[in-house]
């Protein structure tokens, strides 16, 4: 037995042994003086300013390309996950020595690396037939290198990649970060107001102080990294808790941010649920926990104590509706592809598929097919598919399999030794049926028959939780109106799966039970800021005559009331912007217009 040491906790690792066997002892934390100290830090100004931001984000850069090998040995140890980063990172030099992948102005509006773009260009990587730009014959010459094709390819390749490999997604969340964060912390000025017209109306993004982290195990990287990125961004200080449940990559985290992140400011602290809840009973400024929705009601609770803001990235049974005019063959595909994507343990995991019985048919005739050429005719062998988290997860999905009333008509096998579970179709699947309760998952996907679009909004309207993405698969353009209007969820995704998540632009988060708040880009950095309102006023003789109709006595006359509440009643119409003339000019011909103006109203009342 071999012990690894971290700041806090010490992890016995039997040698050989399962992650899953991988127990965790806890030293004593203190956790009050750890999060006052973090306070101090924070009070002291140390994370206000931009450069001091830049360098930390700069400094979380580094971590993830220098230890990248490192993170995804600790993902594999965990999950089994694909090496996938590791191949995209070893093709990088490669490919940068061929000039005609170097496409500067992709990388600079993406914010990505060159190396990035360029791997997602080559045809090494297996382009899905999709997405490769379309051939066009001219006089015999095959043109294949068009500008907006192979922008758009890219761009797929980027959503692709941020959404599948952990590395990838959390670099670009750092160099958008780095790219845009002067512009995020500039304030934004409000326009001038033509009954306040010196007054100076801003708002500026604060940061809210200490924020807590709480990580999630099925992407245990990204998860806990990507909100840390909009942390810094802000401005705060933070705590940040990886999951117990993937022992490596949490130890691998607290071993690495201490050395490259600066720790009177950030800190790593691991444990277990009990030391979860007891960093829950600390006053945070901020908390952000991405988990399960019966963890998050746990948190909001612990939140409420302090009236503490939180944002909760959780989960719940995200629905695919496939509507038979949909391409069958591609729909098929790319739900099998986001369903075994880290085993089915992704939150916004297709869990369920609503269709016809004719589609039903056409997906369980064509499945096995897919499976066998994508992992060949042994798919447990196979390097390119996860396994289970842990036994406990395992037996609650063996569960699932055996107390189902519906009928698998493929797959249902599963190994306890090896954590393993084949991807499975349920079929006959009853509203009240053990499937249907809670979200699945895992590698298991039932099916609901509803032969009408009709029928199919009535079925999850009817249900009250609501989910964190809804997916359709259709191209009928009435039906997809009829989706985008009369359902509601934290995301709507048409004849894709997965990839909206990391689409540069949208933000990611849910509503009511899948989540609160939302976070990506830009969002993650307003995720952890507060939007202060200021306004600035001077003392000039100008602007106090402007509003010196505010005082009383009130009694001499009704007009100097009612005058201002009409001017309040109506301030959106008194938008100005004084920049094509001197303010000082316009501000006193306007100071003498009201005074005329009052001066005249007040002499016709009284007369």
């Amino acid at each position: 037995m071999t012990t690894v040491v971290t700041e806090v906790y010490a992890i016995e690792v039997k040698i050989g042994a399962s992650p899953r066997e991988t127990k965790l002892s806890k030293y004593n934390e203190n956790y009050a003086e750890t999060t006052q100290g973090l306070r101090d830090a924070f009070k002291s100004g140390r994370t206000l300013s931009y450069g001091y931001r830049l360098d930390q984000l700069k400094n979380l850069q580094r971590l993830v390309s220098e230890r990248s090998s490192e993170l995804v040995d600790v993902l594999y140890k965990d999950l089994r996950k694909p090496k996938m980063e590791e191949r995209l990172r070893k093709l990088e030099e490669q490919i940068m020595r061929d000039p005609r992948l170097k496409l500067s102005y992709l990388a600079d509006e993406m914010g990505v690396s060159k190396p990035a773009i360029c791997s997602m260009l080559t045809e090494d990587l297996g382009t899905p037939k999709e997405l490769r730009p379309p051939v066009e014959k001219k006089r015999g010459v095959k043109i294949k290198s068009w500008p907006f094709f192979r922008r758009q390819r890219a761009t797929s390749y980027l959503a692709f990649c941020e959404a599948s490999g952990e590395l990838v997604g959390v670099e670009v969340e750092i160099n958008e970060a780095i790219r845009c964060l002067q512009t995020w912390m500039t304030p934004e000025q409000l326009p001038n107001n033509l009954l306040f017209p010196n007054d100076k109306a801003y708002i500026k993004p604060d940061p809210y102080g200490l924020v807590l982290i709480l990580g999630a195990w099925n992407y245990p990287v990204a998860l806990t990294l990507q909100p840390l990125v909009g942390a810094i961004s802000a401005g705060n200080c933070a705590i940040v808790k990886p999951s117990e449940i993937a022992p490596f990559t949490a130890a691998k985290i607290a071993e690495l941010v201490p050395k490259y992140l600066d720790p009177k400011c950030f800190r790593v602290i691991e444990g277990d649920v009990d030391d979860t809840k007891k960093l829950l009973k600390q006053r945070f400024d901020y908390i952000f926990c991405t988990s399960s929705t019966r963890v998050g009601k746990h948190v909001m609770m612990a939140a409420a104590e302090n009236l503490t803001g939180v944002t909760l990235e959780l989960g719940g049974k995200s629905p695919v509706y496939v509507h038979d005019s949909a391409d069958l063959d591609l729909s098929l595909k790319r739900i099998l592809w986001g369903k075994l994507l880290n085993m089915g343990q992704t939150c916004i995991a297709p869990d369920y598929i609503i269709c016809s019985k004719k589609v039903q048919d056409y997906f369980v005739t064509h499945a096995k097919t897919i499976l066998e050429k994508w992992y060949g005719p042994s798919m447990k062998e196979s390097m390119d598919i996860c396994r289970i988290i842990n036994s406990y997860h395992f037996d609650r999905l063996k569960k699932l399999l055996v107390e189902t009333r519906g009928g698998i008509v493929l797959g249902g096998e599963f190994d306890s030794n090896d954590l393993w579970i084949s991807p499975t179709f349920v079929v006959n699947v009853e509203d009240n049926d053990v499937l249907m309760e809670d979200e699945i998952f895992g590698p298991i996907l039932p099916f609901v028959n509803a032969e009408t679009p009709l029928e199919a909004l009535n079925y999850l309207n009817a249900k009250t939780a609501k989910p964190l993405v809804i997916y359709l698969f259709s191209q009928n353009k009435s039906v997809n109106k009829q989706f985008l209007e009369l359902t509601t969820s934290g995301s709507l995704s048409i004849n894709e799966v997965i990839l909206h998540c990391g689409w540069h632009g949208l933000p990611f988060g849910g509503v009511q039970e899948s989540g609160m708040g939302s976070y990506h880009g830009k969002y993650s950095f307003d995720c952890f800021s507060h939007r202060k309102s200021c306004l600035a006023r001077d003392f000039s003789f100008v602007t106090e005559k402007l509003s010196a109709i505010r005082y009383p006595p009130y009694n001499r006359t009704e007009l100097k009331i009612k005058f201002l509440s009409t001017m309040l009643r109506r301030l959106h119409l008194f938008k100005l912007s004084f920049s094509f003339t001197p303010s000082h000019l316009v501000i006193f011909l306007l100071g003498l217009l009201v005074m005329f103006a009052s001066t005249t109203l007040l002499a016709k009342y009284q007369s």
